[in-house]
């Protein structure tokens, strides 16, 4: 059975949360850039600009009881919980990244977080429903003439990671050193084993060696 998961986290993942509940309905508009111009003698023209950017939109629910059944660090044991986190994330001014495996159209989007509507129903005390919308972000840095420009980088590296979803030590290393080269550092930093290396579970929270 294939295994479903969707993620928000931060500051490269420093901190982050596994929604609990998926949504019935995940929304992702990304529209073309092209537009039309009337030119004079010519008749209509159609230019093809760069694609706008991608918007991700869903409701969902942050249930008031945790399901006993599943077990991760990255779910929540109050709704409040996870409010909090969006509203400190929202209100930083600095991207999220949201993340939906499982699907045959799986995403992996740097984000900012552009609306966040939360209310409660009658009938369920205590859950908290909400709708997210997030929008594609695109890294971006100034540009030096005759130079190439910086990598644009969303890390202020912490001093822990979590593992979410679908994550190896190579890849972490990627992701947090630019290479993957720095996996057997991580792996003897946190005392792994090689029968441990394949085996790491969600939520697992990995020291990070220093430069």
């Amino acid at each position: 059975m294939t295994e479903y998961h969707m993620s928000l986290s931060f500051n490269s993942q420093a901190e982050a949360i596994i929604f609990p509940v998926l949504p019935a309905t995940l929304e992702l508009k990304r529209k073309g850039g092209g537009k039309t111009y009337d030119i004079v003698g010519l008749g209509q023209v159609n230019v093809i600009h760069a694609r706008e950017l991608a918007e991700i939109s869903f409701e969902s629910v942050f249930p008031a009881s945790r399901d006993p059944t599943v077990s991760s660090k990255l779910i929540l044991d109050s709704p409040i919980g996870y409010v909090e986190y969006i509203i400190k994330w929202q209100d930083s001014r600095h991207p999220c990244r949201f993340i939906f495996q499982g699907s045959n159209l799986p995403i992996n989007l740097p984000v900012s977080i552009e609306q966040f509507d939360r209310w409660e129903e009658g009938g369920s005390p205590g859950d908290i429903r909400f709708r997210l919308t997030l929008k594609e972000y695109v890294f971006h840095a100034p540009r030096k003439a005759n130079a190439p420009a910086p990598r644009p980088d969303e890390r202020v590296r912490p001093d822990t990671y979590t593992m979410l979803p679908g994550d190896t030590l190579r890849s972490v290393s990627r992701k947090l050193y630019g290479t993957s080269d720095r996996w057997r550092d991580i792996q003897t930093a946190n005392g792994i084993s090689d029968d441990q290396v394949y085996r790491l579970p969600v939520g697992f929270v990995l020291r990070l060696p220093k430069e």
